[in-house]
């Protein structure tokens, strides 16, 4: 494993050189007058809160742009409540100026560039290129970009489009050319190392997840050769093992999420080195913007939850291992343990998917606050709606606060008896022993039959005959379940010695002898089958036959000869 990691370590390394080295300094360089712009870029994605504070956030505005490279931002002012209007929008200008930049860049890029103000006052600027009118700089232009006069703002500019221009000439060079597609093919492979880096990463993660899977079916449906565990530990090992399990997925899916992550980006990337394709990043980048945040709050949500469910998983079973100086508590803990951990989980998922909406909303620029005064009047009129529901949150809570009962207990509740499987605070699922998995809402919960909680019981009744020895019979019956409370392989599952009560019943089928065991929870029933397989061969040893029905049957004959028939035919 350390080879695998250092292995990695260095493709990871060498594809970060490799695209370091073979970044262009021409690249690398900004101009000082972009910063305007790209503060407004900036500003584009934040909040409209923040928006407001950084700038009018009253004006609209729109970018420049040449071989998709972002140039400068011009702006309007918004449109009145009236009709009147102004005469141009920001997107129209913007749409004006780009036009002509391509016309000058295509047949005139080396014409000068002046900056005329056309009346005294100073209120506009005019930038000329050549004898030909370019673009026009108003008074928000200069305040949106922090400059004092549009004048001032227009010195700027013609320095941005110079070098626009010369940029235009000098990326359609054959050599520029040619040295992007080297440092293209670097990027490619680059990329392509570090997602070998990532696949050799996803191997033992696939083989761990195997073997996870293999153990939680063992776990599930042990061999019949393996030693009995408590069920108690049993429990722990399935919390165990599902909680790897999801550890092994996030990081699974955090491999896979980085691969595609990489990939695109540096697909991206390649698409920016030309000046025929960079139209194309700009485009994907700009469509991306509201995407990419629902997927970031998307992503951010999914690894919230599969930590939480970690974390708690953590934190509960750190608290069962603290529990184990008090064993006759430590296994009811665990139970209790593993009910509030599910419960918590959901509890927290719900949590995580609200915030989760309410910051999608923002982000899709939805108010949050009227939406919510909404939620409050429906969630009112949803409540007297479904008091049901809202008992079964009830009843679930008190489920859960009295310990009824829990996960792992065997229980039986409206004439349904079976595991708990699951439990939350809407509804308990049980598994019977059919197989079936029955929902109960906990709203219909009424009473409980807790056959597992601290303690269970084997409630033995035996019939023999009514020819047997009473006395015999019972010192038998009392002297195996004594011996078995004493044996080794099932001394920890029989938690008292047994109590003989003695004769229960005596009836046509014969006398019936009754013996309590008292057994660790869930053992009742096998101990019970051993005990009576071993008193059978006692009983047999000893000849004290099991009670059978008996009937008295009486016939009424006429005569002696139909006597004699009767008879023979049933020594027949």
């Amino acid at each position: 494993m350390r080879q695998l990691l250092r292995r990695a370590g260095f493709l990871a390394i060498g594809a970060i050189s490799v695209l370091l080295l073979g970044l262009p300094g021409p690249l690398l360089a900004q101009s000082p007058a972009d910063s305007p712009a790209d503060m407004l870029m900036l500003r584009d994605w934040l909040p409209a809160e923040i928006q407001s504070l950084v700038a009018n956030a009253y004006a609209s505005t729109a970018p420049v742009r040449l071989d998709g490279n972002t140039l400068f931002w011009v702006s309007a002012p918004p449109a009145p409540d009236s009709d009147t209007a102004p005469a141009r929008s920001a997107q129209q200008r913007a749409q004006i100026i780009q036009t002509q930049l391509y016309t000058l860049a295509r047949t005139q890029p080396a014409v000068p560039l002046s900056v005329e103000t056309p009346d005294a006052s100073g209120s506009q600027a005019v930038i000329q290129a050549g004898d030909q009118f370019l673009m026009t700089v108003t008074p928000l232009d200069a305040q949106l970009s922090g400059m004092t006069t549009p004048e001032v703002r227009a010195g700027a500019l013609t320095s941005i489009i110079r070098n626009a221009l010369d940029r235009y000439q000098q990326e359609r060079q054959p050599s520029f050319l040619w040295r992007q597609v080297k440092f293209a093919g670097a990027i490619f492979a680059g990329t392509l190392m570090l997602s070998i880096a990532l696949a050799s990463f996803k191997r033992p993660l696939k083989r761990r997840r195997k073997q996870l899977v293999e153990t939680r079916q063992q776990l599930t449906t042990p061999a019949a050769s393996d030693p009995p565990s408590p069920p108690t530990t049993a429990l722990r090992e399935r919390v165990v093992n599902q909680q790897q399990r999801r550890f092994n997925e996030i990081q699974r899916s955090l491999l896979n999420l980085a691969q595609a992550i990489l990939w695109s980006t540096s697909a991206v990337w390649i698409l920016g080195l030309f000046p025929y394709s960079r139209w194309l990043q700009t485009a994907i980048l700009g469509s991306l913007h509201i995407p990419a945040q629902m997927l970031l709050v998307a992503g951010l949500a999914y690894a919230a939850s599969r930590l939480s469910d970690v974390l708690i998983d953590r934190i509960f079973l750190t608290l069962e291992e603290s529990a184990r100086w008090a064993p006759e508590r430590s296994q009811r803990l665990t139970l209790r343990f593993s009910t509030f951990s599910q419960v918590a989980k959901s509890i927290a998922l719900t949590i995580i998917l609200t915030i989760a909406t309410a910051t999608a909303l923002a982000v899709l620029g939805i108010e949050i606050a009227p939406l919510l005064a909404g939620a409050g009047i429906i969630g009112i009129a949803i409540s007297l709606a479904s008091q049901s529901l809202i008992k079964d949150f009830i009843n679930g809570f008190l489920i859960l606060l009295e310990d009824q009962f829990g996960l792992g207990d065997v229980i039986t509740v409206n004439q349904v008896t079976g595991l708990v499987e699951n439990l939350n605070l809407r509804i308990t699922q049980i598994r019977d022993t059919e197989g079936r998995l029955i929902t109960v809402p906990n709203g219909q919960i009424n009473m409980v039959q807790n056959l597992s909680k601290e303690w269970s019981q084997v409630d033995l009744q035996v019939t023999i005959a009514p020819s047997a020895n009473i006395n015999h019979a019972i010192a038998i019956f009392n002297q195996v379940a004594h011996d078995m409370s004493q044996d080794p392989d099932w001394q920890s599952l029989i938690l008292e010695p047994p109590i003989m009560l003695g004769v229960d019943n005596l009836n046509h089928l014969g006398i019936t002898l009754r013996l309590w065991i008292k057994t660790q929870p869930l053992q009742q029933w096998k101990v019970g089958r051993e005990l009576r397989k071993r008193l059978k061969q006692a009983f047999d040893d000893s000849g004290i036959p099991i009670g059978i029905p008996q009937e008295m049957l009486q016939v009424q004959l006429s005569n002696r000869e139909e006597l004699k028939r009767v008879t023979k035919q049933f020594e027949d």
